[in-house]
């Protein structure tokens, strides 16, 4: 019979150690059982599984952690956050004002995410990534504001 590669499900013959499409090394069926029942017995990993070396297996996690959830209070505003900040980052050279714009929102975002009792990871760097466009962007547009005054003037005193 046939087994199926853990890594690629490419078919594969059942005296060979690694896989010959993709070079992940094969675990027999006993290593296999043994870390799927460690899996098991913690009660957080998989509550059915059958042995994918023959070519089916089902995952079912019965994991209680809401971390992936969107409707955790505060995540949109943090994913909001996370993505403007990079956005603000994007705009600095070419578009400092709209960057301007972008990062305050991004800020706003990301102090509403935590307000709402959003803690994580990302309400956290969209908050880093929207003050620092917040800062290159408002010193690029000041920049940009000085040059056109300057060349301004230097042209009415040229006249």
């Amino acid at each position: 019979m046939a087994r199926y590669c853990n890594n690629c499900g490419g078919k594969m013959d059942e005296d060979v150690a690694f896989c010959p499409e993709c070079g992940q090394k094969v675990i027999n069926d006993e290593q296999y059982n043994t870390s799927i029942q460690s899996i098991n017995d913690d009660g957080q990993g998989m509550q059915q599984v059958t042995n994918f070396n023959t070519g089916h297996y089902d995952l079912t996690t019965n994991n209680n952690s809401n971390s992936n959830d969107i409707s955790q209070p505060g995540k949109g505003f943090a994913i909001a956050s996370l993505v403007l900040g990079i956005v603000s980052l994007l705009f600095i050279i070419f578009f400092p004002l709209v960057g301007l714009v972008v990062s305050i929102v991004g800020v706003v975002c990301a102090t509403k995410a935590k307000s709402s009792g959003y803690n994580g990871g990302m309400q956290t760097a969209g908050f880093v990534c929207s003050l620092i466009g917040l800062i290159f962007n408002g010193l690029y547009f000041v920049a940009c504001v000085a040059c056109v005054g300057m060349f301004g003037a230097a042209g009415t005193l040229a006249h």
